[in-house]
This record gives structure tokens, C-alpha cells and sequence, in this order.
């Protein structure tokens, strides 16, 4: 795993932080409503879920062979695999619950994200057929993209993982957010962090975040201000509305940090640089950004025509259910090939 090192310059992170907030509208959620005698319960073991360390049985390789790049593909697009994992430390390949087709145009200042569900059942070079979300633990991110590009005819060749942990303590540094909070949301954002603050409480001291930035939101309301920990909670509410309404959330925090950046300037980088670096891994190079760099920081966060999402399998082009006491997603790819490339290229 290629990971990001000290000569890299500032503005090469501006890249990284652009691939952080696009990819954090775009997280998926498949859930649905839940008895309440047994919600939190259940959100405890979604959390402690997310950072299991080992799928039992299945070592770690590192997979270093061929992408399977899909030749003859508009060029004018870069697409970029955004990975995101909640794994304790990033020298570990977890579960990718979060898998996001980054695709941006310099010409046009456009991006689009495009999610794949993580419970997609696909077939994984030398592990045959598992859950999608299974590759990047199977072989890191390499395995990931080329199991990207041969199920939906991508042609990807970098990437950039997450840590969510990580992902908190950038927001730290950016003072916090602010953004709009209900009652309800409220109370479901306390029960998100009592579970943060225990799996804080798991890792290595040297690993940790701020363990006070983890307390409770004690307010709500219009533009209430919460630390990364909350922000984080707001962000992964999957309990109240639909999959939209998580959407809108996370655009909130979104846009906010967005206007964090924007007000703090480049002098706010060498604050920010450290937490990058523990939060993310790439082998983007520096030249390769450099060339991305000044179109990318051009784009309207808040122009619906300039950064467009998107999720597949697509509505009605896949079956899901329990299968081999395996609950699974089983796509049309073919059809969802030609949905994507509709997205992506027009």
C-alpha cells in the first residue's frame, strides 16, 4: 500500500481533501426502520462491526497483479476509487462499506460519485464469488479496483482510502462544523458517539483522537456547531427518513467543511496535512494531482450540474435476499455497465 509521505507538497493535498468530501455525500445505506425496544442494540453492533479487524479464516495478501483496465474510455475523465474503511489503523485492509467511483473533469470542473452498494455479489480474482466490499481485505486496494473495473467495464487505476477516524480528527482541526440538528437527529447522534467513544477506548493510545471531542451534543438547532466525533454521528444516522435524508445530512457537513476550507486559506494546511496523512493512503503521485490540482479547487460544491451523485446497482436491475445464508445483492451487470457509463460520459 502506497502510502503518503512528507515530500508531497501542500497543494497535492487539496486533491485528497476534495476526494474526502465528495466521497462523504455519497456513503451508502441500505437500512430500514427497526423496532424501537431494539435500536440501540442493533446500532451497537453496525459500530463495533465496522472496525473488526479479521474476516476469520482469510489472511491478508497484498495483490499486486493486472487492473483490468477497460481500454477506449473518454480520457477527458479521470475516475479515482475512493475506498472508505473504519479499520483501527490504515496498516490493515478492512471491509470497504463505503466504495465510490470518483470521476472528475478538469475541462468541464465537473465531478461525479458514483457508490456501489457493498453488499454487491461479484466474483474477486483468486477468491471467487464474495460480497464486493470483501476485495480491498482480500488484496488491498489493487484487488479492489480490479474488481471495479471487470464488473462494471471501469478502467481505474488510483485510489484513495479513508479512515473515518481520521476523517473526525481533520474536522477537529478545521474548528468543527455547523449545521442544522432536530431533536431527533440529536438523540440519535448521542447514541452514535457512546459507541465511538468505546471503540476510542479499544486503540493504542497513539491511535486515538481527542477522546473529549467524542462528548455528548448537548444542543439543537438551526447551525449548531459539533466537533468531527459529531459531525462523524450526524453523518452515519440511518435511523430516521430514507437514504435521501442521509444524503442531505451529510451534504450539510459537507458544505460546511467546505466553507471551513475556504475560510481558513493554504496557511490552515500544515495543521491540516498531519491528520490527512493518518486518515488516508494513495498512489496518486504529486505530479499526477499537480495536473488535477487547480480545476478541482474550481468546482461548486454547490452546483447540482457540477458534482452529481449516483449508486449501483440501479433501481430494478438487481435481486437481493438471502442466498447461501449469505444476504447478497445480485446485479444486472451488463445493464448497470451501460447505466454508468451514462452517468459518467453522458
Amino acid at each position: 500500500m502506497s502510502f503518503f509521505s512528507n515530500h508531497h507538497s501542500l497543494r497535492s493535498s487539496f486533491i485528497i481533501i476534495l476526494a474526502l468530501l465528495l466521497a462523504f455525500t455519497a456513503l451508502p445505506c441500505l437500512g430500514a426502520g427497526i423496532d424501537e425496544t431494539d435500536e440501540e442494540a442493533l446500532i451497537r453492533q453496525e459500530i463495533l462491526g465496522m472496525f473488526e479487524e479479521d474476516m476469520p479464516g482469510e489472511p491478508y495478501e497484498e495483490y499486486a497483479g493486472e487492473l483490468s483496465v477497460t481500454q477506449g474510455l473518454d480520457e477527458a475523465w479521470v475516475n479515482i476509487l475512493l475506498l472508505g474503511t473504519d479499520d483501527r489503523a490504515l496498516n490493515t485492509n478492512g471491509l470497504t462499506d463505503s466504495m465510490i467511483i470518483l470521476s472528475f473533469n478538469a475541462e468541464t470542473r465537473q465531478a461525479k460519485m458514483t457508490s456501489i452498494m457493498r453488499d454487491t455479489w461479484v466474483r474477486i480474482y483468486g477468491r471467487g464469488e464474495q460480497r464486493i466490499n470483501a476485495a480491498n481485505r482480500f488484496g488491498g486496494p489493487a484487488l479492489a479496483m480490479r474488481t471495479v473495473n471487470e464488473c462494471f467495464g471501469m478502467n481505474i487505476s488510483k485510489y484513495v482510502l479513508i479512515n473515518m477516524v481520521g476523517l473526525s480528527a481533520m474536522i477537529d482541526e478545521l474548528g468543527g462544523v455547523e449545521v442544522d440538528v432536530t431533536a431527533e437527529e440529536l438523540r440519535y447522534v448521542n447514541i452514535y458517539l457512546r459507541e465511538y467513544r468505546d471503540m476510542l477506548n479499544t486503540l493504542p493510545e497513539s491511535e486515538r483522537t481527542d477522546i473529549e471531542m467524542a462528548d455528548n451534543l448537548q444542543s439543537h438547532g438551526p447551525r449548531t456547531h459539533m466537533t468531527g466525533a459529531q459531525a462523524t454521528a450526524f453523518s452515519r444516522i440511518r435511523y430516521i427518513g430514507t437514504d435521501y435524508q442521509r444524503t442531505v445530512r451529510q451534504r450539510m457537513v459537507l458544505i460546511s467543511m467546505a466553507q471551513k476550507l475556504k475560510d481558513a486559506g493554504i496557511s490552515k494546511l500544515p495543521r491540516i496535512l498531519p491528520k490527512l496523512l493518518a486518515c488516508c493512503s494513495t498512489n496518486i503521485t504529486t505530479g499526477e494531482v499537480l495536473d488535477l490540482v487547480i480545476s478541482a479547487l474550481r468546482v461548486d460544491l454547490e452546483d447540482a450540474n457540477a458534482v452529481q451523485q449516483y449508486r449501483i446497482p440501479e433501481d430494478g436491475t438487481y435481486e437481493s435476499g438471502i442466498y447461501e445464508k449469505v444476504w447478497s445483492i445480485r446485479p444486472d451487470f451488463e445493464k448497470n455497465k451501460a447505466l454508468l457509463y451514462a452517468f459518467i460520459y453522458g
